[in-house]
């Protein structure tokens, strides 16, 4: 990749937040559990609002007042968002490897937790450099005793990218074959140079089950508070950045400013979310974005200087009671293929169809599922809860 093909942009300290990492050196901000920062972070919310209800310095508004920004305001904070350092951060961290001319290792490796932008970015960098995009077959091809999980090879004389693995196998007795063979071609050179991603709840899967997959394992860098406030700066658009602030509803403290942009007092209840979505920035942009509120006042709706406000973060989805093991067998299910068609569950599970459809529709109801195109997955909302919950349950989790 030559310095000409890399866009411009002078955000140079944002490069380092999308710079790579090695994943056996990837540490999730804070020493303890996502639940228990969430008790500690609304206890201190109590105290904080407790302590500082009266005082001028601080102004603050009851949350049951406030209403969800409009849609266009929510763009401003929270809109699309700019790859330029991302596409960047790959181009250093690939170069070297991309440019040399020995097959020593002719495929990288990308882990993607559940919800991390990281497959978005990689397919964003690939566009931008014109490589091909390797697209899974039919997961219901994969079953057959002839599916070899090639169908859709670029070739070898052709840079490509495969964003998705866990799309390429199913965990059944003839669903790995494809998979198998996919790894052992590419990594032996046979299908040319690449990149393969995939998500960390398959990686688990297949490690216990002896897949290999060689060193280096690379992943996004953990988000702290001071990264999430710089990263959401970063995210309002030019026309917003001098003002307004962001404020806690209930302490009146400043969550985001141009200060904490440049890491200054960086807000507790940045450093808190960041706790709960274990330094997953695609997680913490779901929570923020639900979060963000605005002032009551109509006439505001259309101020670009008005004031917007933070509420608390949303209650966590409750699991509906069940009898056996209906709910676990299908979120580990979901989580290790990164989704699933419902049709296909009975085929990865003890269950029938008609207790897939139940399950489904229960935990779809109760906020831990969402439809993704034809696949069932687990909601951005309902995957700490549930993550906690299976390793509640001595089931293996990922390593992110």
């Amino acid at each position: 990749m030559n310095d000409a093909d890399k866009p411009n942009t002078d955000d140079t300290w944002l490069q380092a937040f999308w710079h790579p990492v090695s994943l056996p050196d990837y540490q999730a901000p804070g020493y303890y559990s996502a639940s228990a920062a969430r008790i500690r972070w609304l206890s201190l919310k109590r105290l904080i609002s407790t302590r500082f209800k009266n005082e001028p310095d601080y102004p603050v508004m009851e949350e049951s007042q406030l209403k969800p920004l409009t849609s266009e305001c929510l763009e401003r904070w929270v809109g699309a968002i700019d790859w330029r350092a991302g596409i960047n951060a790959m181009d250093v961290a690939l170069d070297d490897w991309w440019n040399e001319d020995s097959e020593v290792m002719p495929v990288r490796f990308f882990v993607c937790p559940p919800h991390s932008l990281l497959p978005d970015l990689l397919k964003v960098w690939a566009d931008y450099h014109n490589i091909k995009i390797w697209v899974a077959d039919d997961r219901q091809q994969i079953l057959s005793k002839n599916h070899s999980g090639l169908d859709h090879w670029p070739g070898r004389n052709v840079p490509w990218l495969l964003p998705h693995l866990e799309h390429h196998f199913l965990r059944h007795v003839q669903g790995l074959s494809g998979i198998r063979k996919i790894l052992a071609m590419a990594t032996s050179g046979e299908l040319g140079k690449g990149i393969i991603a995939l998500d960390s709840w398959a990686l688990t899967y297949l490690r216990q089950i002896g897949v290999f997959f060689p060193e280096p394992m690379l992943t996004l860098p953990p988000f702290d508070g001071e990264k999430l406030a710089g990263i959401f700066f970063q995210w309002v658009t030019e026309s917003d950045r001098e003002m307004p602030t962001c404020r806690h509803a209930r302490s009146g403290r400043v969550v985001l400013s141009r200060k904490m942009q440049q890491g200054e007092n960086t807000s507790s209840d940045l450093k808190q979310l960041a706790v709960y979505c274990r330094g997953n920035l695609g997680l913490a942009r779901y929570f923020w974005r639900q979060m963000l509120k605005a002032e009551p006042d109509p006439e505001q709706e259309n101020n670009n200087n008005a004031a917007v406000w933070l509420s608390e973060m949303p209650n966590e989805p409750v699991l509906p009671p069940t009898k056996g093991d209906a709910h676990t067998f299908i979120l580990h299910a979901l989580l290790v293929h990164n989704g699933v068609p419902a049709f296909l569950l009975p085929e990865l599970t003890p269950l029938r169809d008609h207790q897939v459809q139940s399950v489904i529709t229960e935990l779809s109801l109760s906020g831990f599922l969402e439809k993704n195109s034809d696949a069932w997955r687990v909601s951005a909302r309902g995957y700490i809860p549930i993550r906690n919950y299976l390793r509640a349950r001595d089931f293996v989790v990922d390593d992110c």
